[in-house]
């Protein structure tokens, strides 16, 4: 029942990014870099690139149309996804990887689960009361729910996170997008259906089909952004986080459970204006400068967990239009040459901008609907 999730994706994303930093010339804003046969070709000066880094496919607004255009040429594509700034990527898509790469992509896949069901074990079970196999009917996003729905876009997100670095580790071992996905749908559904169960073994919870269906659906969310890279330059879905006074409050007792932290968190779905050659290629220098927002739907609630102290405070739930900054282009163009330079440094940046919003740099533009506090949790 308890949403502890939020702690899983995380701690998955900590384990994953520093494997992934260390040995994986990979990218989240689009397909992961690729290899190509090296070609000769004019670039136009006002454009840098780094010709010592790996080649990756190339995302929309990061090159003039037209040098684009002479790399699809030179690569005789007209699939600007087949080419980078260094050649062409073979039809296959395959890349040469050492056996010391695969193993520790795939070392890392089982260190992230094992880690987490070690930890987990001792931070949610351990102490609890073991009693008779019991299911919990928490309902959705209703006023009376034990968290006003926002465990469940925990639930999605802590799945999504978890399938999507899986997914990434399996293609660095040379497993193909779908194959990968699929397999780490299983892996990842597997592990959070484990949860559940246990949860319905003791007192202090009880297995939820209403977490298992978000699991379901952070799973399906994770197979499309991997097998339609277009839809993953265009949209990431993101999580908001900043501790709230309550648990603050509560942490600095020596409470550690921030994955009922629900009043700190702000889940959105994000579209890259960057996406929308509309604005990419736009006359207007100011119309042009929108490239480096997001705009977005989210929601958000106060009040339900932690519990308030003051029984007559009032649960709020949000749904919000967003608008915040789109750190990846941010840091793609200030740093790493408009995403061509392929470092430690972008890799990190990319993974943790796909799936977090910093605290403080969006705007939630919506009415909050507020509610007595309800006693069933």
């Amino acid at each position: 029942m308890n949403n502890k999730s939020i702690s899983i994706s995380m701690l998955s994303l900590l384990i994953g990014s520093g494997a992934l930093t260390a040995s994986v010339p990979s990218s989240f804003a689009g397909e992961p870099a690729q290899y190509g046969t090296e070609i000769q070709s004019e670039v136009q000066p006002e454009v840098q690139i780094d010709i010592e880094s790996d080649a990756a496919p190339i995302r929309p607004g990061a090159l003039p149309p037209k040098v684009i255009e002479q790399l699809m040429a030179n690569c005789n594509t007209s699939n600007e996804n087949a080419v980078t700034v260094h050649g062409c990527i073979p039809a296959d898509g395959k890349k040469e990887l050492s056996l010391a790469h695969r193993l520790t992509a795939a070392g890392t896949v089982l260190a992230i689960y094992g880690g987490i069901g070690t930890w987990s074990y001792f931070a949610w079970y351990s102490k609890q009361t073991h009693g008779p196999f019991h299911v919990e009917n928490e309902g959705w996003f209703g006023p009376e729910t034990y968290a006003g729905g926002t465990d469940k876009l925990g639930h999605a997100f802590s799945n999504y996170v978890m399938s999507r670095w899986t997914a990434q580790l399996l293609q660095e071992t040379g497993m193909k997008k779908l194959p990968s996905a699929l397999l780490a749908n299983t892996l990842t559904l597997m592990f959070f259906t484990g949860i559940e169960l246990k949860d319905g073994f003791h007192k202090g919870y009880g297995f939820s089909w209403g977490d298992m269906i978000a699991n379901v659906a952070g799973n399906v969310l994770a197979t499309v952004m991997i097998e339609f890279p277009k839809v993953d330059e265009m949209f990431d879905y993101r999580l908001e986080y900043f501790p709230s006074a309550a648990y603050r409050k509560k942490s600095a007792e020596g409470d550690p459970n921030v994955g009922e932290d629900y009043s700190g968190m702000h889940y959105g779905l994000w579209y890259h204006l960057s996406s929308n050659r509309a604005v990419t290629e736009n006359t207007n220098p100011l119309i042009r400068m929108m490239k480096y927002l997001d705009v977005g739907l989210g929601y958000h609630t106060e009040n339900f967990k932690p519990e308030p102290t003051d029984p007559t405070t009032k649960q709020k739930q949000q749904v919000f239009f967003g608008i915040t900054a789109d750190l990846q282009k941010v840091a793609d163009d200030l740093f790493f040459h408009g995403g061509q330079k392929q470092t430690a440094g972008r890799t990190a940046t990319q993974a943790f901008t796909e799936f977090f919003t910093l605290p403080f740099t969006a705007a939630h533009i919506g009415p909050s609907f507020e509610s007595d506090q309800n006693t069933r949790y």
